[in-house]
């Protein structure tokens, strides 16, 4: 079995959550609630960062709200710090 190399020259099998799309909706419903992305241009911007996509890469099995709360630990720690206030670990955790 041949395992693709990404564009870091890692070796991964390119395995990526199956509901990635779910997860970017709840993580753009996320930051306009809390701050990070106000704007639409803002929105488009965190879209294009793909963050819903590297967390769903990373934890492909994990249940979808736990991907979705790396998604928004990722965008905190890659936006301002006025954005880091409101830090998805500071919400209490939903079941």
């Amino acid at each position: 079995m041949t395992v693709p190399v990404n564009d870091l020259g890692i070796s991964s099998p390119g395995r990526i959550h199956p509901r990635v799309d779910q997860i970017g909706s709840g993580l753009d419903v996320w930051a306009v609630r809390t701050g990070p992305a106000g704007g639409a241009a803002q929105r488009a911007r965190l879209r294009a960062a793909g963050f819903h996509r590297m967390a769903a890469r990373m934890i492909p099995d994990a249940p979808a709200a736990d991907v979705e709360r790396l998604a928004q630990w990722i965008t905190c720690s890659s936006t301002s710090t006025t954005s880091r206030t409101k830090a998805p670990w500071a919400a209490p955790r939903r079941r």
